[in-house]
Formats: C-alpha cells, structure tokens, sequence
C-alpha cells in the first residue's frame, strides 16, 4: 500500500486515474517527508492524537487538491503549509470555532486549502508573512538532512534575528532620546519580516531558499547547498550596526563601562565573523560568546 494510502486508509476511496501523473509524485513526497508533517503538527498542538488528525485532514485535502501545485520541487513546501493550516484549524477546534480547508471563504467562493500558494514565491512577488515564515521553517526542516547544511541554514536564520535586533536597537536609542516616532517605524521596504532588517536580507533569503529547495528536489547536493549558502552569507554586504549607546541602553553594557569607538568597531567585525563563518555555531550565547566572536575564535568544542 502507498504512503497515502496507509495515511487515509478507511475514508472514502479516490477514483483510480483522477489526480493523473501528480498523485505518484505526491505519494513520492509524502513517503518522504511524513515524519516531518507530523512534528509539524505536534510543535502547534502538544498532542499526538490531534497532530494524526491534523495531518490525515491536511493529506486528504492535498489530495483534493493536487492540480494547484507545478512540479515536485513545490510539493513539499506545500504540503507543509497545509499541515500548518491544518493544526491551526485543530487549535479553533479546541477553542470551539470550527473551519475546514475544503469551507468556501469569501465571495470568490474558494475553500482554504485553494487559497494556499501554489509555488514558490519569487523575490519580486509580494508575499505575506505567513508565507515568508513556513518557507524559513520548511528550510530549516530540510537541512536536518545534514549536519553541514543545518549549519549553513542557520545563517540565514541568524543573519536575519541579529541585524534586525541590532537595528531595532539603534531605533530604540534614537526614540528614547527624541521621542520622534519615526524612528520606531522601521523604514525597510518590502521586507521579508520585519520593517527593521536589513533592507538586503529579503534577496538573501530568497537566493538562500532557492538553494536549499533545490537540495530538496535533488538538484544539488548537501555539500553544495551548504557552500553555495555560505557563499551567498560572504558575499552579503550586510552591516553590523552595533552602537555603543544602543548596547548601553539595552543593557548589554553599563553606563560606566570604557568602551571605545575602535572597541565597537572591533565587535561589529567579530560579529561579521562569526556569522559566517561555519566554526561558529554557538550563534546566541552569553558574553564568553561575544568576546569568543571578537577575537575570531571558534566554538571550543570545534578546537
């Protein structure tokens, strides 16, 4: 019996013939990556009787659905936004609102899981946040795959947390001493998560995702998604923009503390450092972290 078939063994049975070419390729995924929808249900629900409905609801519905997606290299990114959609739906069930992916919503008529994207978002594509988030999310689960390729996914992760936080920083400063609410509005245009990020990371994210799909749809290998990550990380002219002020009002120092123009700049390079280089993978640490970073010296238990 196929994958799907031991999914939604005892639901009504599918017509033979009528998904046509894309139901051996959806049965191919799942096969694959059926273990991983179910964590992915479980990380929403806590429970391993609702994350199993949530997922035979998601599979059944893809399976409805199937002549939305184009191609194999999508059907897993897709796959997972519905198993997300689906715990969500499992989540209102709890609370006592009830929606399924096959309700019409709206006046267009179209259910939920019709609504779903149908591939992947290119960098000129308004995406929504939610869509930008389960593509961090499904690469992360990708590069389980291989250690090395986890380890350069964390990059993408940890280029987009620290630079924004840093600028966020930098935004909080300025607002504390002005008052001026144009500071506490961002400024990035068409980010990918927040108005206070780079205002390159959201072509980095969408190179990086491009790679590690192609990993997905066997295109390139674990050791060639990771070097052509950190290759990107490397060439991603992104700016460290740590300020002493900034730290002092986020109390990462002390008011008192003698610190330098020249020892902030030595930080920023040793941030720059660390976040791409791949012996670093103690990216979030205490202040040892830090001083390690500045002095360009790998996690100890990579020595």
């Amino acid at each position: 019996m196929s994958a799907m078939g031991t999914v939604v063994e005892g639901k009504p049975a599918v017509r033979p013939g009528f998904f046509g070419e894309h139901a051996q390729e959806l049965d191919d995924v799942v096969s694959r990556y059926l273990p991983m929808f179910y964590k992915r249900a479980f990380h929403f629900l806590g429970n391993a009787t609702d994350a199993e409905d949530a997922v035979q609801d998601a599979l059944l519905s893809a399976y409805k659905h199937l002549g939305q997606v184009r191609g194999q290299a999508q059907l897993s990114t897709w796959l997972t936004t519905i198993v997300t959609n689906a715990a969500r739906i499992q989540l209102r069930r709890r609370r006592g609102s009830y929606l399924s992916l096959d309700e019409q919503q709206g006046e267009d008529g179209l259910t939920l899981s019709e609504r779903l994207p149908d591939s992947k978002p290119g960098q000129e594509e308004v995406c929504s946040a939610a869509e930008l988030h389960d593509r961090l999310v499904n690469g992360a689960f990708i590069s389980w795959a291989d250690f090395d390729l986890w380890n350069a996914w964390l990059r993408v992760w940890g280029l987009g947390t620290l630079i924004t936080e840093f600028r966020t920083m930098n935004a909080l400063a300025d607002y504390t001493k002005t008052h001026d609410d144009q500071y506490i509005s961002g400024g990035t245009q068409n980010p990918a998560f927040s108005n206070f990020e780079d205002p390159d990371y959201a072509a980095f994210f969408a190179a990086a995702t491009e790679l590690i799909e192609a990993f997905e749809a066997q295109k390139l290998s674990a050791p060639e998604t990771s070097k052509h990550i950190f290759d990107l990380a490397n060439r991603y002219p992104f700016p460290v923009v740590i300020r002493r002020d900034a730290m002092t009002r986020a109390g990462w120092i002390k008011e008192g503390d003698h610190l330098t123009e020249r020892d902030v700049d030595y930080a920023r390079r040793g941030f720059r450092w660390a976040l791409t280089d791949p012996r670093t993978r103690d990216l979030f640490g205490s202040s040892a972290t830090f001083f390690r970073w500045c002095a360009h010296r790998p996690d100890p238990h990579l020595l």
